[in-house]
């Protein structure tokens, strides 16, 4: 068996859709492909990404704590008992086992997402849900699952799916999140915003105090083009000038403008300025 043809979508390392042949300009194929690049790359990724696709859609649910027959009886491998800290020896799963040990506020959802797959209401299962440990400690699991098995009346039977804990990952999110509600409070009361350009799309991001400053909307999209015709004539070129001088010291630049806000309201801003290159010297 040869794979004569590779398409990607979707796959960490690879942008967009990619496709790839591996015959040779003759039209036959090689013993054996060889995929080099920097490290990185991807190559890792793309060979398991094979490796899953030729195995079947299924192959990857024995890679974390899995559970079987859940849909009639509860069974829960051992290794999702342990990630709980329970002896698996002991561990018996079931689904008014699985809610109860469920942090109450995710009950609701979770009875909701759960019938609503096994219903064929919705065509995908993935929920992110936290269980209590042996210790009486909260765990983030995130479950993706696909019924397997249907009874002589077509009626679910079986689910294959994992457990993946992703406590970890929950606590940098939280933490990043109080991180940004922590530099929007000092940003407003300093009445300080923060901006970036992105030079090939000209599109602005910007704090919400930097957009209440100038008097826009953050909720919406806006460009270069849109704050400088917020600029004074004489600010306008102020700006071009400081946008060629901060390209060429290293250290930025600043200037005052004055602009006209929306609201016909005018102020004056201390502006600074630096900009990011590549390695070729172009602003990006």
């Amino acid at each position: 068996m040869y794979i004569t043809e590779i398409y990607v979508k979707d796959l960490k390392s690879y942008a967009g859709e990619q496709r790839l042949s591996l015959a040779r300009d003759t039209g036959d194929y090689a013993g054996w492909t060889v995929f080099a690049g920097r490290n990185g790359a991807g190559k890792t990724t793309l060979l398991k990404a094979i490796a899953l696709s030729c195995a079947g859609s299924l192959a990857g649910y024995s890679l974390e704590g899995t559970f079987q027959r859940w849909v009639r009886e509860g069974c829960v491998e051992a290794k999702f008992a342990t990630m709980l800290g329970f002896d698996p020896a002991d561990f018996h799963e079931t689904q008014d086992a699985w809610f109860a040990r469920m942090h109450p506020d995710d009950v609701g959802p979770s009875r909701q997402a759960f019938q609503d797959y096994i219903t064929g209401e919705t065509q995908n299962y993935q929920l992110e849900f936290r269980q209590r440990t042996s210790a009486g400690a909260w765990k983030w699991m995130v479950s993706f699952a696909q019924i397997v098995g249907w009874d002589a009346q077509g009626a679910p039977l079986r689910m294959l799916g994992t457990h993946t804990d992703i406590t970890e990952r929950k606590a940098t999110d939280a933490a990043l999140r109080q991180s940004e509600a922590n530099l929007t409070a000092a940003q407003a009361r300093a009445q300080m915003g923060s901006w970036e350009v992105d030079v090939a799309t000209q599109q602005i991001t910007g704090s919400a105090e930097y957009f209440r400053i100038i008097g826009l909307d953050p909720s919406l999209t806006w460009k270069v083009s849109d704050v400088r015709s917020l600029f004074l004539a004489e600010s306008e070129q102020r700006a071009a000038d400081r946008y060629a001088r901060a390209i060429a010291t290293p250290g930025g630049s600043r200037d005052d403008i004055c602009l006209v806000r929306p609201d016909g309201r005018v102020i004056w801003i201390d502006s600074r300025m630096q900009i990011e290159l590549d390695d070729a010297g172009a602003p990006i």
